[in-house]
Order: structure tokens, then C-alpha cells, then sequence
């Protein structure tokens, strides 16, 4: 059976500090984490590895136990190179015998193994053969390498002494075991007719496809019988523009179709957003196999958006879990920021995190920092002591305000020098300067009081319930001051229930210090209820709602966070 070159499955398990696991003198074993196939995802593999005494009677010192072993009459043991040979009779004691030769049998002798066990816990209906890898690895590349194939029905194989512990100590790096599982599936089957010699040919064409300025001859039968897309294109139409596919990786396409072959496989990416709206699924999986084996951190998150665009799950699946691997370098790459356009992967890779996080597979080393009040310094507002007798009063008031059925007496001069959005009314030609009265219908009385009384008196009244309501309020008339005061004490009383909407609403509202902290917060409080496995802050509003706010999230955990599989 011939196998596929490309891994449907690369797992990295990491053992650190092995160099003295090595140096012991006792029995180790180690489990790495569970770990699938996009092929066979049904089989939960994982693998065993043990650092044991081999255990042995004997050693290149006493070879002649041998013979003893085949002729009980006598045993002649050398000792030393100029020692005679001492004979026993056969009528000794047998724990005489092996007195003597623990006597001469030097205990250094007793070699170490390490055993391996690649194994699936349990198995569900058909399974698929495979081929499996297992290497050792180090920055240098692989090390060493052993192969096995295990067949539909089998759930483990064993290496009893998989390579020697000596040699395993020259792989190390920096003391850490770094070992790679890679999985193997046959290759697929294809009965493809090879007509390459009616490529964009005349003679019996009965299409022409149009290809940015080139216009090739092709032939029905042969495009409807590859591609569903083109079958159903057919019934309706007889000339083809396919516009939204690179010409190049169209070109390349319309050979596969007619050759089974890819000349030029440098336009993977363009070729799968092809195939994929062709709806060629050999092809498709052929570029979702060749784009598995070259992910790097500059590539995977474009590679992920176009597998998401293509609806290709497998290597969808697989840079997931690349991202989530190298998610410490990805942040620094260029295309990181391509996720901000994308908030359902970001929300896949925010779960996955954390999911890991909560069962022990990942570590997340937290150093994100509160802040209670905002670094620039509010302007003071003593100076409007002094007007504090005008609030609300009919004293020398030019101007009348009704919010619902309260009515408030105040003065332009006061309003239109805190508040730019009064200034700018009051200074016009507008019905409010003109006729000294405004109407506000958009807040409730008990908000605009406050918000009046912060402009008379540089106070505020009420927090603990108008809080968010204020703070809209201040952001639709332009109170800075006001609503700094209002995003400090929100701030300084978030939890896990209330930072979503509050997030929401200060994202709204250009409230950017408290905006900030509860992302910081919602990072901070998500890693702790998921090592306490509690339930996560609900985030998936998020994604119709404030698709940003996930990239920031994203971004705080990756920047302010460190992340890390355990061995």
C-alpha cells in the first residue's frame, strides 16, 4: 500500500529537564496528551515512554554463564586476564552458582531501555490503516526516525527498546526530550483518464472558457464530469467567464482536470480557493495536504483565513492547532492583524486556549496589571464652585430645558462653555438659540440632572445606579471630565457578570480607558475561572455585536500573556 508523503497528523510532545531523567536510577514513565487525525478523528491516540532497567543475568564479562546454562557439569569462569580457570562441579548448589557470578558480574553492566508505546484507548466502527513516524527532533532537524504501520483494526504498537538512552542523550536540547508523531494515510485512489492531448484543443470542443484575456477550448464532458460546478454551469450556459479565480491557478486547474497533474504547486493558496469554488475535492485535498507540510508563523493565519473561506475543515483543523503551538510568535507576524476581519476563527482560537488552559494541557503565565484610574490627569473643577448657586436656577437664566415633564432653568454662557455640543446649538441659527428653549427626549430626567449638575459644580450624584447611563450622557454632549469620572468608577466594579455589556457599551462610546481594562479584566478574570474550570465570560455576543473587541482580546492575551504546551 503506498501512503501519502504528506502527514495528515504532526504532534510535538515535549519532556523537559530530560537530561536528568537520564542520570536517574529509577523507573520513569511519562504520558504525553491525547492527540487525532483529521482523517480518523473518531481514534483518541497518545503515547506511553518509559526509562526502565533492562533486565539482564548477565554480562560481556561472564559469557560463559552460557555454557553453564547448556552443560550443567561444569562452569569455567575467568575472572581476570591472567586468572586461572576455576571449575565447579555440577553437584554446587545452583545459588552457589549465582553467588559467584553476582560476585564477578559488575552491576554497571545492567543497561537501561526505553520503551515506547504508541496506542488508542479505544476504537469506533471502520477505522483507516495507517502509517506512523515517531522521530527525535531537535532545532538541527530530525535525529532519529522509526516507522511502523498499524492496520484498521489495531489500536497500539510497541518499540521495547526504542532507541538507547547513550544515543538519546546526544539529541537533547538544552536537557529537553523534544519528540514528533507524525501519521500517514494512504494515498487516494484515482481512476483519472489522462487527456492532455485535448488540452485547449479545437477539434471537438464545445465550450470556451475565458480566462482573463485568454480564451481556451474545452470540452464539456470532460469539465461536468470533474466539477459539480461546472455540471450545473452547463445546463444554463455555454460560454464561461470565471472571473473571481487567478487566471494562472485557473490554468493550472484546467490541467489537473485534463491531466491529474500540478505544474506549479508555488500557487497552492490561489489553486484551493479554486478548487474549492470548482468543487474538485481530489484536488482540493491534494493542496490541503501540500499546505499542511509548509506552515511557518508568517503563513498560518493567512493559510487559516483561506481554509476557513474554502470550507477546507482538515487544514482549517491543522493550522488551529499550529496557531495554537506558536501563538507567542505568531503575534509578532504581519498577518496577524488579517484576523481582525475574521472574529468567528478568533473565537475558535479564544475557546481552544482556554479549554486547553482549563485541562491542564497548555500553562498561561499571566502579567496583565489593573489600573483603577487613568494615567492622564483630570482637569480640576473647583473653579465651578463658584457657579453652584446658579444650578437650576431661575437667576438670571436665559435658557429653558425640558427633559420629560421636569423642567431645568439654566444659562448659555454656563452650557456652552463645558459643553461643545451646547456650544455649537447655542451659537447658530438654530430653533434652540433662536427660541431659548431645548427639548431633550433621548435620557431620562434623573441622568440630564447630573449631567447639569457636573457642568454647574464639577460634581456628580448617583454613580452606583446612573453609572453607564451618565456615561452615555457625557459622551453624546462632550463632558470629558464627566465621563472620565464615570469610566474610573465603573471600572473599579467589574466582575465577570456585568464586563460584556459594559465593554459594549464603553466601546460605543469612546470610553477608551474603561474599554481597556475590561478587556484586560475579561483576559485576566477568563484565565482564572478556567484554572478553577468554572464558566468562561460569555464573549460569543462578541462576534455580531464588537467583532474587534476578540482581536483585542486576542492580542492582550498574546501580548500580556505567555503560553505554553506542557510536556
Amino acid at each position: 500500500m503506498v501512503f501519502s508523503e504528506v502527514p495528515d497528523t504532526s504532534f510535538t510532545w515535549i519532556i523537559p529537564d530530560f537530561e536528568n531523567v537520564l542520570k536517574s536510577s529509577n523507573d520513569i514513565s511519562f504520558y504525553s496528551p491525547n492527540f487525532t487525525t483529521s482523517q480518523d478523528p473518531n481514534r483518541k491516540w497518545y503515547m506511553f515512554l518509559c526509562l526502565e532497567e533492562k533486565s539482564t543475568e548477565h554480562c560481556d564479562r561472564c559469557k560463559t554463564y552460557e555454557k553453564y546454562l547448556k552443560n550443567r557439569d561444569e562452569i569455567s569462569i575467568r575472572v581476570g586476564k591472567n586468572s586461572p580457570v576455576r571449575k565447579k562441579s555440577s553437584t554446587v548448589k545452583d545459588t552457589q552458582q549465582n553467588a559467584t557470578l553476582q560476585r564477578i558480574c559488575n552491576p554497571k553492566f545492567k543497561k537501561k531501555r526505553i520503551y515506547l508505546k504508541f496506542k488508542c484507548d479505544e476504537l469506533f466502527g471502520e477505522a483507516l490503516e495507517l502509517k506512523v513516524q515517531i522521530s527525535i527532533v531537535n532545532p538541527t532537524g530530525k535525529m532519529f526516525s522509526r516507522s511502523f504501520i498499524l492496520s484498521g483494526d489495531e489500536v497500539s504498537y510497541v518499540f521495547n527498546d526504542f532507541i538507547d538512552p547513550e544515543d538519546l542523550g546526544k539529541f537533547l536540547d538544552n536537557g529537553k526530550l523534544e519528540i514528533l508523531a507524525e501519521i500517514f494515510f494512504p494515498e487516494r485512489a484515482t481512476n483519472r483518464k489522462n487527456f492532455e492531448d485535448c488540452l485547449n484543443v479545437e477539434f471537438l470542443s464545445d465550450v470556451q472558457l475565458l480566462i482573463g484575456e485568454d480564451r481556451i477550448s474545452a470540452h464539456k464532458v470532460i469539465l461536468a464530469s470533474k466539477s459539480p460546478f461546472f455540471n450545473e454551469l452547463f445546463l444554463h450556459n455555454k460560454e464561461v467567464n470565471v472571473e473571481d479565480i487567478n487566471p494562472e491557478a485557473f490554468k493550472e486547474i484546467l490541467k489537473y482536470i485534463y491531466t491529474g497533474k500540478i505544474e506549479n504547486w508555488s500557487l497552492s493558496c490561489e489553486i484551493l480557493a479554486g478548487a474549492s469554488k470548482l468543487q474538485i475535492e481530489d484536488l482540493k485535498f491534494e493542496c490541503e495536504q501540500r499546505l499542511r507540510k509548509n506552515l511557518t508563523v508568517k503563513s498560518v493565519i493567512s493559510i487559516l483565513i483561506l481554509a476557513e473561506d474554502s470550507n477546507a475543515e482538515c487544514l482549517k483543523q491543522h493550522c488551529l492547532c499550529y496557531v495554537l503551538h506558536h501563538v507567542n510568535d505568531i503575534k509578532k507576524s504581519e498577518t496577524f492583524q488579517s484576523l481582525k476581519s475574521e472574529p468567528g476563527l478568533i473565537l475558535e482560537i479564544l475557546r481552544r486556549i482556554f479549554n486547553k488552559f482549563s485541562k491542564g494541557e497548555i500553562r498561561i503565565f499571566n502579567n496583565i496589571k489593573l489600573s483603577n484610574s487613568q494615567t492622564a490627569t483630570s482637569r480640576c473643577c473647583e473653579f465651578l464652585q463658584d457657579y453652584e448657586p446658579f444650578f437650576n436656577s431661575e437667576t438670571l437664566s436665559d435658557i429653558e430645558i425640558h427633559v420629560g415633564e421636569k423642567k431645568y432653568r439654566s444659562h448659555k454662557l454656563i452650557l456652552a462653555a463645558r459643553s461643545p455640543v451646547f456650544r455649537g446649538m447655542l451659537m447658530s441659527n438654530m430653533k434652540e438659540a433662536l427660541s431659548n428653549f431645548v427639548e431633550i427626549k433621548d435620557m431620562s430626567a434623573d441622568v440630564f440632572e447630573e449631567l447639569l449638575r457636573h457642568m454647574y459644580t464639577g460634581k456628580v450624584e448617583n454613580l452606583q445606579n446612573l453609572g453607564l447611563e451618565i456615561l452615555k450622557a457625557a459622551d453624546k454632549y462632550d463632558l470629558d471630565h464627566l465621563k472620565n469620572v464615570c469610566e474610573e468608577f465603573i471600572n473599579k466594579r467589574l466582575t465577570h457578570e456585568n464586563v460584556v455589556n459594559i465593554v459594549k457599551i464603553a466601546d460605543t462610546h469612546n470610553a477608551n480607558f474603561l474599554k481597556e481594562q475590561c478587556i484586560y479584566f475579561t483576559v485576566k478574570e477568563m484565565v482564572y475561572l478556567a484554572k478553577k474550570k468554572k464558566s468562561f465570560i460569555s464573549i460569543e455576543d462578541f462576534v455580531e455585536t464588537h467583532p474587534h473587541i476578540l482581536y483585542e482580546i486576542l492580542t492582550i492575551l498574546s501580548k500580556l500573556c505567555h503560553i505554553e504546551y506542557q510536556s
